[in-house]
């Protein structure tokens, strides 16, 4: 099938946080827009952590706001809980983070891009992109359909050849549960791009009645919080609170017994590191087993059942996620509702 689409000017592929921007962006410039997506239901997913903002972060969801963005709009309208950091430093430093609902955060982006004028959705996933000698864009897609537009936005992030990541075992994947983008990567070096690899890895997610809160400490959000936007004000609303666990030395023997089923720290490492995240096998690593870091539960979602653990992405398997955590207080009976990976 075709579908020559001379009305778009602008095509974004992707739609996280950098595809939402650059399509409601193009949009409110009058630009007739066409955002594509393998799952409409994904739009503005938070994949890892749900808390957005903290050092350097949450500068740019301001300056994003300021340039007339979406994002700190939509944090202020879903955050569970708002801290503003390093108060007992220069303002220069200080930094505002924000721990966001995450079902209700992708909900709010989605319903401001699909009432966004000039802008359409389409849910489908892109195989191909290629150039006429007009210098227009041709957008091929796995159901056969091609979209013709002067200018493409690829914001694919984790999709394109991505690999998660379980101890030694890996499968294609953009994310847990997601399929990756593999024809498209070739696509575009075809066109003369050229592609370096990232590894990143995310914490477990673990049932929330399985948690002995009464054991942890508690971090209270900020009782009358800053917010991120500009053109927000404060709503009085109830926020909750996280709770924080620390690791041990029991903690970093295990992870030290089984770095050899990390594949962050294999002989062929799967690439350069985010850098801004470490996991904790690197973490381990570089300051030895006799220290303590800190774990910060945080909770999914008002409604949600779940806790993040914020301060330990892993990609170790399984089993040993599942020893490591239960080697904390407060978590020693805990049961992992999601393992974390590595992308």
């Amino acid at each position: 099938m075709r579908r020559d689409s001379p009305g778009f000017q602008v095509i974004v592929i992707g739609a996280g946080h950098a595809g939402c921007e650059a399509a409601l962006a193009s949009a409110r410039m009058g630009c007739q827009t066409l955002l594509l997506t393998m799952n409409l239901d994904t739009i503005g997913l938070l994949p890892c952590s749900a808390s957005i903002g903290g050092p350097g972060r949450g500068q740019l969801v301001r300056e994003i706001d300021a340039l007339g963005g979406e994002m700190a709009k939509a944090v202020d309208d879903t955050y569970i809980q708002m801290r503003e950091g390093n108060l007992n430093k220069g303002p220069g430093v200080r930094t505002l983070r924000a721990l966001v609902d995450r079902r209700a955060y992708g909900l709010r982006m989605k319903q401001r891009v699909e009432g966004q004028e000039n802008l359409q959705l389409r849910q489908t996933m892109v195989d191909e992109i290629g150039v006429d000698e007009r210098g227009r864009k041709h957008i091929y897609t796995r159901l056969q359909e091609e979209f013709v537009t002067e200018n493409v936005v690829v914001a694919t992030g984790t999709f394109l050849e991505g690999r998660n990541f379980f101890g030694s075992m890996s499968i294609a994947a953009g994310r847990h549960g997601e399929i990756s983008s593999e024809r498209l990567t070739e696509s575009l070096r075809k066109l003369g791009n050229s592609f370096a690899r990232a590894k990143k890895a995310t914490a477990p997610k673990v049932k929330a009645e399985s948690v002995d809160l009464g054991v942890l400490e508690i971090q209270e959000p900020d009782p009358t919080p800053s917010l991120f936007s500009h053109d927000s004000v404060y709503d009085g609303r109830e926020q909750l609170n996280c709770f924080i666990a620390h690791t041990n030395e029991n903690t970093h023997r295990i992870v030290l017994a089984s770095l050899a089923h990390s594949p962050l720290l294999a002989t062929e490492p799967l690439g350069k590191s985010s850098g801004h995240c470490p996991t904790l096998e690197e973490m381990v690593v570089r300051h030895g087993k006799e220290w303590q870091h800190r774990v910060f539960l945080q909770p999914e979602g008002r409604a949600a059942q779940e806790f993040h653990l914020q301060g330990v992405p892993t990609a170790l398997p399984l089993p040993v996620q599942e020893q490591m955590v239960r080697s904390m207080k407060g978590l020693e009976g805990c049961e992992i509702t999601t393992p974390g990976y590595a992308v």
